[in-house]
Order: C-alpha cells, then structure tokens, then sequence
C-alpha cells in the first residue's frame, strides 16, 4: 500500500481538480483566469482540505499538466465573493456550506467528496512528508 499511496493521492487530487473546475466552470470570466494562469482553490486550514496542498508541494499537479495553487481563505462569505469575482476558480469547502449556498441562490454543485467524517479527523505520516 506504501508504494501506491503517491499514485493514489496524485489521482484523487488531479480528478478532485478536473471535477472541481467542471462544477465552477459556468462563467466565461472563470474559464478565461483558468487559461491565463494558475489555478486558485481556495480552502480552509482544515485537516481534511490537506490532500490539495500535498499534492501542491509534491508537484502532483504538475505532473498532470496542470498549474494549480491552494489558497488559505478561513472565511466562507469571503471565499464566495473571491469566486464570483473571479479571484479563485475554485473553493474546498463542506456540504453544509454548500446546501446553504444553494438555497441562496448560487449555482453551486459537488463533484466529490474529498473526506467524510463520522467525528474526529486526522493524519498519520512518515516523516519525510
């Protein structure tokens, strides 16, 4: 399993971020940030957006031809108007977060689940990560 887990993380996060831009990919304006630069996906410091700043540093992304940038926004109100101004073209966020959206009126879907949880949260790692 030791030997696999890279291949299985760079997989997991190329596809959340295929899905992810799938999902926020409406607007022209997002789709043009999206091939002029890198692309932003804001999250909050918790443990179970961690896999997206991993594969960040391990150069997942890259590797899978796509240039892409984790960005630390704790607020979700302020990760929302960083979407709809096209600062970010994508948000790590909760289902919660997301239901609450929805009956406001933001188009908003999810295209995966990065973690589920039935109480506490976690990582366990060597110490070379």
């Amino acid at each position: 399993m030791k030997k696999h887990l890279p291949r299985l993380i760079a997989a997991s996060t190329a596809l959340v971020l295929a899905l992810s831009l799938t999902a926020c990919g409406g607007r022209s304006s997002d789709s043009t940030a999206a091939s002029n630069g890198p692309v932003k996906i804001a999250r909050s410091s918790w443990i179970g957006f961690f896999p997206l700043d991993l594969a960040q540093k391990k150069g997942f992304f890259k590797k899978h031809g796509v240039d892409a940038q984790t960005t630390s926004i704790e607020s979700k109100a302020d990760s929302k108007s960083a979407m709809a101004a096209g600062r970010i073209q994508g948000i790590a966020t909760t289902v919660d977060t997301n239901l609450m959206s929805s009956t406001q009126g933001v188009d908003i879907s999810i295209p995966l689940v990065l973690d589920t949880s039935t109480g506490a949260d976690g990582l366990v790692a060597t110490k070379d990560i």
